[in-house]
Formats: C-alpha cells, sequence, structure tokens
C-alpha cells in the first residue's frame, strides 16, 4: 500500500461511499500513515459502476485485497482453515448468545481480526446468514448500546485458529491463556487485550 494525497483520498471516499461500499468493511485507510486498501468488493463495484474508467491505473497506489489470495496465505501460515473454522463460531454465537453478549463477541471479533488480518469478515458471514440473522448482526454491531463483556470471544478465536481448549480456558470472572494461545490469538487478533504485554510479564 503506498499514500495518495489528502484530495485524492476526499473524492475516492465520496466516489465509494456514492456506490455503496461501506468504511471499515469494503475500505480503510491508515491515519497515521495515510495508506489505503480495498476490498475486492469495492473494486468490482467501481469497474462495474464506472466501466470507462481505468481502475487498474488510477488505483495503483491502493492495495485491492484478494480476499481469496488471502485467506489462503492466512490459511498456510497457520496450517488451518481458520476463516471456515471461525466464520462457524460466529454464526453460532450470534443466534446462542443474548443480544447483549452477542455485540461485546461480535465487536471483539470482527473488529480485531480484520484490523490484524485485513479480511472483512462481516462481509463473509453476511454472505451466509439468513435475513433474521442478518438483521440480528446488525443490531448488535450498531444499536445495541450496552454490550456484556463474554469472554467466548477469545476461546472461539484461538480455537480456530488451532488451538486447544487448554490454551484458552474461560472461567466465571476471566479468560486465561497459554503462551501457545496469545501467540495464536497475536496472529489473528489486534485490538485493545494487550497480548504482548501478557506474554512479556
Amino acid at each position: 500500500m503506498h499514500p495518495i494525497s489528502s484530495q485524492q483520498a476526499v473524492e475516492l471516499f465520496q466516489i465509494l461511499v456514492a456506490i455503496g461500499a461501506t468504511p471499515g468493511e469494503d475500505f480503510s485507510v491508515d491515519t497515521s500513515t495515510g495508506q489505503w486498501s480495498l476490498s475486492d468488493r469495492a473494486y468490482q463495484l467501481l469497474k462495474q459502476v464506472y466501466p470507462d474508467v481505468d481502475w487498474d491505473a488510477d488505483l495503483s497506489p491502493i492495495s485491492v485485497v484478494d480476499h481469496d489470495q488471502a485467506i489462503a496465505v492466512l490459511h498456510d501460515h497457520l496450517g488451518i482453515d481458520f476463516v471456515p473454522r471461525l466464520l462457524d463460531c460466529l454464526h453460532h454465537r450470534l443466534n446462542a448468545l443474548p443480544l447483549r453478549q452477542a455485540a461485546w463477541y461480535m465487536r471483539q471479533v470482527l473488529g480485531g481480526v480484520e484490523q490484524r488480518t485485513h479480511l472483512s469478515l462481516y462481509d463473509l458471514l453476511h454472505a451466509r446468514l439468513d435475513a433474521a440473522s442478518r438483521a440480528r448482526l446488525d443490531y448488535v454491531l450498531w444499536h445495541e448500546s450496552h454490550p456484556e463483556p463474554c469472554g467466548l470471544w477469545m476461546q472461539d478465536v484461538i480455537l480456530a485458529a488451532g488451538g486447544s481448549v487448554r490454551d484458552a480456558q474461560c472461567l466465571p470472572a476471566e479468560v486465561v491463556l497459554s503462551e501457545r494461545g496469545m501467540r495464536l490469538l497475536a496472529a489473528v487478533w489486534m485490538g485493545d487485550y494487550d497480548v504482548y504485554g501478557a506474554l512479556a510479564s
């Protein structure tokens, strides 16, 4: 990824929003470096809505994320099919957890894994849900104002990444991670929980 000018950034943001792309899901920017990335969906939308524009040339400074390739690289690195395993967990927990816990769970997993891997799990999950589950997902992500902490998200991410129950034990008041569990979490998730600090202590 390479930085683009602020004027280009504003124009691109306006175009992407106008064609239905979602900030943070279909495109994102690292505010510290000014580097942008686009999902393959956003790239295809641009080509579809503006077929006369040479987007390959115009977007050359921007990284277009090929999700299939990115998933394959991640799976090869982990030695396990992380994404489908995690999507199965997300699908189950979305409907099994109470709304407030589901809100905490979904926000931690979707936000943290996307920040670490640049994969839009929201799009991948949304595509496999029925209408009622999609409505529940959108509610817990954007409208539930009092999410309730739920440590199951951490256990599920670690298990999906190839860990065992011993690597992430859910106790009533906390989740206890093994060193391997912390390393697996750090490989696929990034957020407020200081995994590296916990490793160092």
